[in-house]
């Protein structure tokens, strides 16, 4: 299911989790869409990023920003494609980054898309709740789009031979209201 900034997208009935305190929270993830700034043609631009962070994902076909990409076949963790008013790139990054803190008492298998992160205050459920409760989790995208910068300049530049090197997930937390 993908989803906007602001949307609910699972509701879960507190009766249904075991009671305790949960200091961390784990969500799946397998697709990101943000905007990135890039350098071509001697122009400062700004394009839409599309990647695939899924361990091994089938993808018929989706839509970057205006234009759509039909694929009908499994991609590995790190497709992506890009999107500018000059076109659309596809390619394949060599890693992507899955955050897990507790990655010595709770591996996550390499290649997964299970990205964990911690309670700003734990999660705390009793089984006796009332009320409904409200989590918010927040991604970061912070900087999750790498590349090797031959010029060290900080700009992608695909046309002076930046090649991607990641695109994952940078870090996750979980807010309860």
């Amino acid at each position: 299911m993908v989803v906007d900034e602001g949307q609910v997208f699972r509701k879960v009935k507190l009766s249904s989790i075991e009671p305790g305190d949960y200091k961390y929270l784990r969500v799946s993830l397998s697709y990101q869409n943000y905007a990135i700034d890039l350098r071509a043609q001697g122009m400062d631009l700004t394009g839409t990023l599309a990647s695939f962070i899924g361990f091994n994902t089938y993808i018929e076909s989706f839509k970057i920003k205006d234009s759509t990409i039909t694929v009908n076949d499994n991609k590995k963790q790190g497709y992506w494609s890009f999107e500018t008013q000059y076109g659309t790139v596809t390619g394949q990054a060599p890693g992507t980054t899955v955050p897990n803190p507790i990655s010595k008492t709770s591996p996550i298998p390499p290649g997964s898309c299970l990205v964990t992160g911690e309670f700003q205050e734990p999660l705390s459920i009793t089984g006796d709740e009332s009320k409904d409760q409200t989590v918010i989790i927040s991604v970061s995208t912070n900087k999750s789009f790498e590349w090797k910068d031959p010029n060290d300049n900080g700009v992608y530049e695909p046309q002076k031979n930046d090649q991607v090197v990641d695109m994952g997930i940078r870090g996750l937390k979980g807010v309860v209201q």
